[in-house]
């Protein structure tokens, strides 16, 4: 196989495209699959990252509204169970609470 191709079909799996590799040695496969799931697990963190920035965000702006004494928002807890979640039902508990005084 020349270089070039090996190297488009690299190009191709940083990609994210699934390229032909049928005229491939079981080397450059191997090399191949190897980077696919790398880049695929890049992939997965960067959207994990981006949501839990999301979240955060979402965090922030409760807390700029508590900040004016407004304690209506409605905090929104996912399905993570995480620390970010803990964060968001201490946020929900002080704002009923100072609501209720």
């Amino acid at each position: 196989m020349k270089e070039n191709t090996f190297l488009d079909l690299l190009r191709q799996v940083m990609d994210s495209k699934s390229p032909d590799m049928s005229s491939c040695s079981k080397e450059e496969e191997e090399i191949l699959v190897r980077l696919s799931t790398v880049v695929e697990e890049c992939e997965k963190v960067k959207r994990t990252n981006l949501k839990t920035q999301e979240r955060l965000e979402g965090l922030l702006d409760i807390l700029v509204e508590f900040s004016q004494f407004n304690f209506s928002m409605e905090i929104p807890i996912s399905e993570e169970a995480d620390e970010l979640d803990g964060i968001a039902l201490g946020l929900q508990t002080l704002g009923q609470e100072i609501e209720y005084y």
